[in-house]
């Protein structure tokens, strides 16, 4: 008797915190001990708030049933006293009509991840758990109809409560805190992330002011006034409501620049029916931003290109054009305008373009070669070593009776009736003696004898030594069978 006095005397003077805790053993804690203000894992319902679950009253009890309701409690990691639960049982003390009805119990870890999930579970009976790092609770149930039912009238937790680490301000410590412009009136601050495991955000100060929150270790403050130096900050706020603020950094903008960057250079337009390719020189300021192109001195671009090379589109057919580049840099300063480039589209009754792509492939005694439609082409001429050849409309050709070990030099000239292209960049080929015949051209038996016996005379060593080897090993084992039974 005197052993139950002083068991019922330490819960009571526990009720006020928020775990019953003990140096050893198992502990009973009741839903009654639990927060019930603290952060929640899925949709808050009224059963957070309804004490007849808590009360460690069995009087009272709460009916699960028909509609699949889903109550979840909170978890430690927001409670000033527990951070979480190590769990050895649960029990689940009440009344019920189980027929048709589905129940079940999930243990979340401070992550808000499932760690265990308990379905149709007995009542009135110690369930197992054996889990460390409880930090919430939920149940649910589910019944085909409104007669089947369960009345819960206390959660048991037995276990031990552990109790919060405090924040560790060395984990959430920011460093590296830095600062540059970015474009126009706008800065940049970027930092080391925190290592610290509890983080819940970063809070970004300008001059005292907290003006935005979020996960990202980079900020852009945007729209400042350029005239006067900026304070900034950086806070790493935890789950337990601490906010770890950095050291205060100051941002002066530089003096206006006003140098424009250099003239474009080195326009070249490539048109075609009905768009152009333009390709200049790329500028070497450090703060170069991009460039405009103007077209018949209008701009065409609303912001800035990036690169060196922009595309003219619809464009119409046989019409002359004038093109000017300037550079523009970080700090809106414009370049002089390019001198002008004109071009004209070609038109329907243009000469071809040069043709592209052409590509040599030897054989024995031969060269194959191929390379991409030329745009108005009809026709092709095939030029060797400077000579003229041969006229073909198709892209692909071969040609037969070349000497093995000659270099061979070819071009490719498109035409139509308009006029001719210049001639292609030229591609070198070298028929082999060791090539494979090309049977398509039309070689007699002898001429594909020769050359498969010029192809196998160069591989019958490496086929020879492949054979002999096994076979060897083949013919001794036989021969030794002869003399050992």
């Amino acid at each position: 008797m005197k052993r139950i006095l002083v068991v019922m005397l330490i819960v009571f003077c526990a009720i006020p915190v928020a775990f019953v805790s003990a140096a050893s053993g198992n502990v009973d804690l009741s839903k009654y001990h639990w927060y019930t203000s603290a952060r929640v894992y899925g949709v808050k319902t009224s059963a957070l708030t309804n004490s007849n679950f808590y009360d460690n009253n069995p009087s009272t009890n709460i009916k699960f049933g028909y509609g699949g309701y889903y109550y979840f409690w909170t978890d430690f990691t927001d409670n000033a006293d527990a951070a979480t639960v190590d769990i050895d049982a649960l029990r689940i003390e009440g009344s019920s009509s189980l027929t048709g009805l589905t129940t079940g119990i999930s243990l979340y870890n401070s992550s808000g991840n499932i760690m265990k999930q308990i379905s149709n579970y007995p009542l009135n009976t110690d369930i197992p758990v054996n889990l460390k790092g409880v930090a919430g609770i939920a149940m649910n149930s589910s019944a085909s109809n409104s007669d089947n039912y369960i009345f819960i009238q206390e959660l048991v937790v037995k276990g031990k409560s552990n109790a919060l680490v405090p924040d560790d301000p060395a984990m959430y410590k920011v460093n590296n805190l830095v600062a540059k412009r970015d474009y126009g009136n706008s800065f940049k601050i970027s930092f080391d992330p925190v290592v610290g495991e509890n983080l819940k955000l970063y809070n970004y100060y300008l001059d005292g002011a907290k003006v935005a929150t979020g996960m990202q270790t980079f900020y852009v403050f945007q729209n400042v006034d350029t005239s006067i130096t900026h304070t900034y900050q950086v806070g790493a706020e935890t789950y337990q409501s601490n906010n770890f603020l950095s050291d205060i950094g100051h941002f002066e903008f530089p003096p206006p620049d006003t140098t424009p960057p250099g003239i474009p250079k080195g326009v070249i337009v490539s048109p075609d029916l009905y768009k152009a390719n333009v390709i200049w020189d790329q500028g070497s300021e450090e703060d170069l931003l991009g460039y405009y192109l103007y077209l018949d001195d209008v701009r065409i671009n609303p912001t800035p290109v990036l690169t060196n090379s922009y595309q003219l589109v619809n464009l119409d057919a046989d019409k002359d054009y004038s093109l000017q580049i300037v550079a523009v840099d970080t700090s809106g300063n414009v370049s002089e305008k390019s001198g002008k480039t004109n071009f004209r589209t070609r038109s329907l009754l243009s000469a071809p373009l040069t043709p592209e792509g052409l590509v040599a492939s030897p054989f024995f005694e031969g060269v194959t070669l191929s390379w991409l439609p030329s745009t108005g082409a009809s026709e092709y001429s095939i030029y060797s070593d400077g000579h003229f050849l041969v006229k073909t409309n198709s892209t692909f050709i071969k040609f037969s009776g070349l000497e093995n070990g000659q270099s061979y030099s070819y071009q490719v000239m498109a035409s139509n009736d308009i006029g001719d292209s210049a001639l292609s960049a030229s591609v070198f080929v070298v028929p082999q003696d060791n090539l494979p015949v090309d049977v398509s051209l039309g070689y007699d038996l002898s001429d594909l004898a020769k050359g498969t016996s010029n192809w196998f005379a160069s591989t019958w060593p490496i086929l020879a030594f492949c054979v002999s080897i096994p076979l060897g090993f083949y013919v001794g084992n036989r021969i030794k069978g002869l003399f050992v039974s």
